[in-house]
């Protein structure tokens, strides 16, 4: 009896369940416009990710699929500028599992400023001349 009981356990040992897990370790920072490598390991058929949004998973709204069909380990994504500041999660599924990211904040790409010198502000300036036109009275004209 302890003989099959250990055999059947060995053969569990080896039957090794995958599943689905996504493999970034670092969702800080994700800025709109700038690209970011997505990467998932052990997926059971193709892969399909899916941005929503929401502070708790009962609250999560999705926002759009980013990709379907993905049968590679790995997808670059570039938050679009029509995504808001905001708190979100990627949603990955294959054929039998389906797995979150870490929640993430997408923030904006940092506004650079340029200044400009008063001294090239004025020389690229256009220059005007007015003229006055005043009516000759000494003359009698103009009255």
């Amino acid at each position: 009896m302890k003989s099959s009981a250990l055999t059947s356990l060995a053969i569990g040992a080896l039957h090794v369940v995958t599943a689905l897990r996504f493999t970034n370790p670092n969702f800080n920072n994700i800025t709109i416009g700038k690209p970011l490598n997505i990467t998932w390991d052990d997926a059971s058929g193709p892969v399909s990710l899916t941005l929503v949004k929401g502070g708790t998973p009962a609250l999560f709204a999705t926002v759009g699929t980013l990709a379907s069909d993905l049968t590679a380990t790995s997808y670059l994504w570039t938050p679009s500028s029509s995504l808001l500041r905001d708190t979100y999660d990627i949603v990955f599924r294959d054929s039998s599992n389906s797995v979150h990211s870490f929640q993430f904040e997408l923030v904006n790409a940092p506004i650079s400023v340029t200044t400009t010198s008063a001294a090239s502000v004025a020389a690229a300036a256009p220059t005007y001349t007015t003229t006055f036109m005043y009516p000759n009275y000494a003359n009698g004209a103009g009255a």
